[in-house]
């Protein structure tokens, strides 16, 4: 099977995309997404974007981690999908299209920075975690997929890879587990953020769901107010506005996003 994809990066979080709007691909299993993803052995990616035709909206996003799994959201691939969406003259410079996770108002900006709207943050029981021996009492949330945020004053000099995945594989996460961002506050509407992502298995460059979940927490505890600049391991910026309603916080990110080829693949 020959499959047309593009590479695509926001942030440093990268993806294949690949538009199935015409519905050809019947057989992408879950084996196949993850061997498209591996770095070693296929075309390698944090992640794989999937385009399917929805019938309230330009398209559906389907998103699979790097593990062949599916995820309700990934808000950095929402923001590779709205320029994809528009470069390729789908859509126009504002639209809404739909996810597992609901619909996401999209806009392009000026100097290739693309605005998205993230589902509702729903705020969780917190969480009482060990972290380098000392006990410390987490904030747990969903922005479309679950995250836990730590605050740090030591960003650096955490292991977030052996960290991250001893906390994402805790037994009161089971059986879909979160993912983990640590997150340092730099004063007035600045925050550093490290995440390690489920699925991936690993720290990644940036997590636009986790920057959104650790923006909101900020923002809770009075620390920040939107909007709110987050730094990631990348060393890029995403920019979070929070919109706050009578009953929700919906966070929108804003960031570059970058087209990296295109090309195809037998599998």
């Amino acid at each position: 099977m020959n499959i047309n994809f593009t590479k695509i990066e926001a942030s440093g979080n990268d993806f294949i995309l690949i538009d199935n709007r015409k519905g050809t691909l019947l057989h992408l299993t879950k084996t196949i997404r993850r061997s498209l993803c591996s770095r070693k052995t296929g075309i390698g990616a944090d992640g794989l974007i999937v385009l399917e035709k929805d019938t309230t909206s330009p398209f559906l996003m389907r998103y699979y981690n790097a593990d062949g799994g599916e995820a309700e959201m990934c808000g950095n691939a929402a923001r590779c999908v709205a320029r994809y969406a528009f470069a390729k003259r789908i859509t126009g410079e504002k639209f809404s299209f739909a996810s597992q996770s609901g619909m996401h108002a999209a806009e392009i900006l000026k100097n290739n920075l693309i605005k998205v709207e993230l589902p509702a943050c729903v705020f969780k029981k917190s969480a009482r975690l060990t972290i380098n021996g000392k006990i410390q009492v987490c904030d747990f949330l969903i922005v479309g997929v679950p995250h836990i945020v730590i605050l740090t004053r030591k960003l650096e000099t955490i292991d977030v890879t052996s960290t991250g995945r001893r906390i994402r594989n805790l037994n009161r996460f089971k059986p879909s587990g979160t993912n983990v961002n640590f997150v340092q506050h730099l004063g007035k509407n600045k925050i550093r953020i490290r995440t390690y992502e489920r699925g991936v298995e690993n720290e990644t460059l940036a997590c636009g769901t986790g920057v959104a979940a650790a923006a909101a927490v900020l923002y809770r505890k009075k620390m920040v107010s939107s909007p709110i600049y987050a730094k990631t391991r990348s060393g890029e910026t995403i920019t979070v506005q929070l919109k706050r309603t009578k009953d929700s916080l919906i966070p929108f990110l804003v960031g570059g996003v970058r087209i990296v080829y295109s090309g195809a693949i037998t599998v």
